[in-house]
């Protein structure tokens, strides 16, 4: 449970962001979100068809990996925070049953021209 909002001034380059995790992902979880995203991808969902291509077993989608990024970001800045941008690059292949915990760190702070403080971070999902 995240508190009501991470201040600016509570923030310091090289804090730790409390993880998210670690979340083991089965077929079916991965089914239904992605029936949620729209996201009917044979590679997420049927096994057979992702041997035959030459992966090992289907593979655990981006907005999954994405999701928890995201989630572990407002968790850490509270209800009343304010996520301005996220991006994400999937770099690794994760399948059925890998159990993963998105982790990251502050690596910059800074004031806007807005007049604003903004916090840069590095975000990324580990297999465990």
């Amino acid at each position: 449970m995240s508190k009501s909002k991470l201040f600016y001034e509570e923030v310091n380059i090289g804090d730790e962001i409390p993880h998210l995790g670690p979340l083991t992902w089965n077929t079916t979880d991965i089914v239904r979100f992605s029936a949620a995203v729209e996201n009917y991808e044979p590679l997420h969902q049927a096994r057979d068809w992702a041997r035959s291509k030459g992966y090992k077993d289907t593979l655990i989608n981006g907005p999954i990996r994405t999701s928890m990024l995201h989630n572990m970001l407002i968790n850490w800045i509270g209800n009343d925070g304010f996520l301005k941008k996220l991006s994400c690059q999937q770099r690794a292949m994760d399948h059925p049953g890998h159990t993963l915990v998105a982790k990251g760190s502050v690596v910059n702070r800074f004031i806007g021209e807005d007049g604003l403080g903004y916090i840069e971070c590095d975000i990324y999902i580990e297999n465990q």
